[in-house]
């Protein structure tokens, strides 16, 4: 972080009262630092912190500053959105800055000790281990009584907005939220070839679409022409084949619609680490990040080398180091793979592969099992087993027609997985089966209704019609 604005951050109201507890440590910074020291406006924003409230500081104040120190119209306006930017960021987003605080007041008080005693080390060093500086932070045990608490200001700090999915039921998780909550990291967990890769894309070109800055990260042998195909039947709903003969079309097509919103990150397996991806995404605008996937990141180990190093701790280790993500505010989807021996039945909390650590990092979980493995036609059990801030044990039926998974009642699904030969279901076809599927329950909710009120067409007779009917059942 730049010093200036560093300076400006001080203006937040997380801050502002920290930093006048260190007034003095912060002039004495900034008029020895040469690159703000001599600088009118740096002056003048040190003599605010000194001298006003934070109740005071706003507009009016900064636009005195602004032209108090002979800043152009075009300046001042820059300016002027930054400081009003610091002062509207969550206390989340100021962390970095807190952090900057501490570390600038503790500075200067070893550089004014190591000066004082310039000539014995070993009284500096008594003088610096006997040192207490107040920065101003707590940083320890804290308690507060919950009459203290203020409740508009604490929803206030604590709302990041959301965003919102290509997929109804995962919206539905989340509510009153209508999307999932940014600053969470989440797992989207399925065995090979069901299509978790696909299921991420999903929603990477559904957030690009709509305005969300996304980077899709993937660490193996997905190519960018693998990309553009499928973001092409994703988007079209066509095949994947006919995505690859219109190649040209597809992609271009796909460029209109997410351009500027979209950015990939091609990578072989084993080859980038987790702190290289987060140190370059907190250095960007990036709301969506999605990796694909966690166990080839360079460090996760295969499980054949010492404990020390085990896929268990690495990736609890990959997982903490995502954190940094989360807490800036972005949304983080890890794509991941179950154990083994959970490919063919209900993916649990766990069987949510290697570490429990990363179990317990992720805010929420998407799991897509292979519950019918014996029906070629691609139909999937969707399953939440963790989240934080929405409804665990949502369970959804699916079906993949290409690229898109559509959602499909428990009835249909049953009827699908009896078939045992490969169908090439369109996507009409699908909506014209859930469609007579509704009909049918509906008219059997009529025909219950109508037996349980005593109005239907045909009497029973005495004792029938009170929801005890063993013959009223539905299909």
């Amino acid at each position: 972080m730049e010093n200036l604005e560093f300076l400006y951050s001080l203006m937040s109201p997380y801050l502002f009262q920290e930093a006048k507890n260190n007034i003095k440590h912060l002039e004495y910074y900034f008029s020895t630092n040469p690159d703000t020291s001599g600088s009118p406006l740096v002056h003048e924003l040190i003599e605010a912190i000194k001298v006003y409230d934070y109740q005071a500081v706003g507009d009016p104040l900064f636009k005195s500053i602004l032209s108090k120190t002979g800043k152009s119209r075009k300046e001042a306006q820059t300016i002027l959105e930054e400081l009003k930017k610091w002062q509207t960021y969550p206390e989340n987003l100021i962390q970095p800055s807190r952090k900057l605080l501490a570390d600038t007041v503790a500075k200067v008080e070893i550089d004014q000790i190591l000066y004082r005693f310039k000539d014995s080390p070993s009284d500096a060093y008594k003088a610096i281990k006997n040192s207490n500086v107040n920065t101003g932070i707590d940083s320890g045990f804290c308690i507060t009584k919950f009459e203290d608490l203020n409740m508009p200001k604490l929803l206030a700090d604590n709302d990041l907005g959301s965003i919102k999915t290509c997929y109804g039921w995962l919206n539905d998780v989340f509510q009153p939220h209508n999307g999932i909550e940014r600053g969470q990291i989440g797992i989207i967990c399925a065995p090979p070839g069901v299509g978790k890769s696909l299921f991420a894309m999903n929603l990477a070109l559904y957030f690009a679409i709509n305005k969300v800055r996304t980077l899709y990260v993937t660490l193996g042998d997905l190519s960018e022409r693998d990309w553009v195909v499928r973001l092409g039947t994703i988007y079209t709903g066509c095949t994947f084949a006919e995505a690859y003969r219109n190649f040209e079309a597809v992609g271009n097509g796909i460029k209109k619609l997410v351009s500027g919103y979209l950015d990939i990150s091609v990578n072989p397996s084993g080859k980038i680490t987790a702190q290289e991806i987060v140190d370059a995404c907190l250095n960007s605008d990036y709301e969506a990040i999605f990796i694909d996937y966690d166990a080839n990141h360079k460090g996760a180990s295969d499980g054949t080398e010492d404990s020390g190093s085990s896929m268990y701790s690495s990736l609890g280790a990959i997982y903490s180091e995502y954190t940094r993500l989360s807490l800036s505010g972005r949304l983080v989807f890890m794509c991941s793979q179950p154990k083994i021996s959970a490919w063919h039945g209900l993916i649990g909390l766990t069987d949510i592969g290697e570490s429990k650590r990363k179990q317990e990092t992720a805010d929420f979980i998407v799991t897509i099992s292979d519950t019918a493995q014996d029906c070629p036609n691609h139909l999937y059990t969707a399953y939440i087993p963790k989240a934080r801030r929405g409804r665990v044990g949502t369970k959804k039926y699916l079906i993949r027609i290409e690229g898109r998974f559509i959602e499909i009642p428990k009835g249909v699904y049953d009827q699908l997985s009896q078939e045992k030969e490969e169908i090439d279901y369109t996507q009409q076809e699908i909506e014209r089966i859930i469609s007579e599927y509704r009909k049918l329950q509906n008219g059997v909710t009529q025909k219950q209704n109508a037996l349980q009120s005593g109005n239907g067409p045909v009497s029973l007779g005495p004792g029938f019609g009170n929801g005890n009917n063993p013959y009223m059942t539905t299909p």
